[in-house]
This record gives structure tokens, sequence and C-alpha cells, in this order.
């Protein structure tokens, strides 16, 4: 009798190998439940004494497997919530994935785009501080001194003011400890700013005259009632201007009723 329960399981075992469309644990429960339905067969042509013994092995056999049918079923029933589970979770790992590439796709755009504006703003500042260098470092000639002439009785608009010589205080160096290099910036009115060369001295001879060509008017004359010419001296440090003192030179006399 064990050897015909061997022989239908492993008839159980080739059904299940060549067919995918009825459910395992049906096509099982169907298998067993014909077992025993022909050991109940044999059981009626057996003798009363065996036939007592073999129904109680029996009947604990459909318990047995009915315990093990219920515990299968919840296995299965686990295993397809689980498998959805899965599922879900894979379909939202791939939103997921495609949410993050399409972000990234935005941030290296993005990213890319603020790289070429930040080179575009250095090649501005550089180009700035070139033209603000050529101009500090003496580039720019100065004027040269016009010889005297004798003053003539017609109103002349031109505006000049003449440098010949600096002299920085001996308190000053002694503080810094050593001269610096510097040079003298002029603002004046709408014009545009003049710079002398740069000087290394601390008493140092200079022929360096501006004229400025004005066109008197209220608003000219209103600005030299209120200002002047700016003086500000400077210390280039590398790319850098260190203002070391200001001064205004004022106008205001220059237009006093006499």
């Amino acid at each position: 009798m064990i050897y015909n329960c061997h022989s239908q399981c492993d008839f159980y075992r080739s059904s299940i190998c060549n067919s995918n469309d009825d459910d395992i644990l049906e096509r099982l429960y169907r298998d067993v439940s014909s077992i025993l339905s022909s050991h109940d067969d044999r059981l009626q042509h057996s003798d009363m004494n065996s036939s007592i013994a073999s129904s109680e092995n029996l009947s604990k056999w459909k318990k047995m497997y009915a315990a093990l049918y219920d515990e299968l079923e919840k296995v299965r029933n686990m295993l397809l919530i689980q498998n959805n589970i899965n599922q879900k979770q894979s379909s939202e790992i791939t939103l997921l994935q495609e949410e993050m590439d399409n972000v990234k796709v935005r941030y290296e755009a993005k990213l890319k785009d603020m790289r070429d504006k930040v080179v575009e703003k250095q090649k501005r500042v550089l180009l700035l501080e070139e033209q603000i260098r050529s101009i500090a470092y003496g580039t720019q000639k100065p004027i040269p001194l016009k010889a005297f002439q004798e003053a003539k009785e017609e109103l002349s608009t031109d505006l000049s003011i003449m440098f010949t010589s600096i002299n920085i205080s001996d308190e000053y160096v002694a503080a810094v400890g050593v001269c610096p290099a510097y040079f003298l910036s002029l603002e004046f009115f709408d014009f545009e700013l003049q710079t002398t060369p740069i000087l290394t001295k601390q008493t140092t001879t200079l022929d360096f005259t501006t004229i400025y060509s004005v066109v008197v008017s209220n608003l000219f004359v209103h600005y030299i009632e209120s200002n002047g010419i700016i003086i500000e001296m400077y210390s280039p440090q590398n790319a850098n201007y260190t203002l070391l003192a200001a001064g205004v030179v004022n106008l205001k006399p220059l237009i006093q009723v006499r």
C-alpha cells in the first residue's frame, strides 16, 4: 500500500510538471482524495479486525492532510500578498528611478548654464581689472605742462590742476614702516577719472597737469558750490587697491563775486 502511495505521488508530480492550468493545491487535494477513496474501497473488502485499525489510521491521515492543506493555503495566500507587495514596490522603484533620472538631467543642464554664466562673468571681471590696471600702472600718458601764458582778458573755460611735487609725511612712513608704491586719482564733475603714474619715493617731483574743458552752466555752478576736485591716494596690491588718503580741492572761491 505504501508503494501504491509513492506511485500515486509520482504520478502527481508528473502531472504538476506537465500542466500549468489547474491550481497546485486543488490538484493535490484531488489526488490525495482519490488515494483515500481507493483505500476505503479496499477496507470494505477486508476483514473486520483489520478494518477497524485501518479506519483509524485513515481518519488520522485525513486530519493530517486537512491540516496540511490549510497550512499550505495560508502559505499560498501569504505568497500572493507578498508577490503583490513586491510588484507594487517594483513599480514605485521604477517610477522613482525615472523621476531621479529626470531630476538629474535638469540639474546637470542648470549646472552647465550656471557654469557658463560664471565663466562669462569672470571674463568681464578680468577685462575690467585689466582696464583698471592699465590706468593705474601708468599706461596713461601725463599731459605735458604747457608754457606759461599771460592771462588774457577773454574768459577761458579751461580748468586745470597741476602737480609739481608730492611729499609723504615722515609720521606716515614711520607708521607703515616703509614708503609704499602709490598713485593719485582725480575725480571731477562728470569728467573721466584721471590717474598719475605709480610712484615709489616719499618725495617726488612731478610734471603732471590735468586740464578740464568745462561748459559753464547752472548745473556746473551748483556742483562747484557744493563739491570740488576729489583727489585720492591708492596703493596697488596685486589686483586690488588700498586707499591711503583722500582730499577735496575746494573750487567755490572761483565763482565768488569780487
